[in-house]
């Protein structure tokens, strides 16, 4: 199981990688503050309260605190299918919500409308 979580971990890093030098560094600011270095900063602290295998838990002080320092709403339009098969969004909205960054209602967070009570559509 360990090295399941271990691999997807290294696919992720390495597809984040390569979005990022696929645009470079220049291209990245005007998307939002290097989003995709956002989304690492969330998912390295957070992974055991937003990966989609087991049950919710409950965010950590670390968790919370890079919730609080990334730019949410541009990390939310620029989220990569390959973090939505790693990550539940349903648990990232609730971790969100938990550490005082709610998403807001309506919005869109990578590719699924977020509504009240974290649910999601696609």
């Amino acid at each position: 199981m360990a090295i399941s979580k271990r691999c997807l971990f290294i696919a992720f890093a390495m597809a984040t990688i390569t979005q990022l030098s696929a645009f470079g560094v220049h291209g990245a600011e005007s998307n939002c503050r290097l989003a995709n270095l956002d989304l690492n900063k969330l998912y390295l602290p957070c992974k055991d309260s937003i990966v989609k295998e087991g049950a919710q838990v409950e965010p950590s002080e670390a968790c919370c605190k890079a919730f609080k320092e990334v730019d949410l709403p541009c990390c939310c339009k620029h989220i990569p299918q390959d973090f939505e098969d790693v990550v539940s969004m349903a648990k990232f909205a609730y971790v969100a919500k938990k550490c005082g960054r709610p998403l807001e209602s309506k919005s869109k967070c990578g590719s699924k409308l977020v509504h009240s009570l974290y649910l999601f559509v696609t």
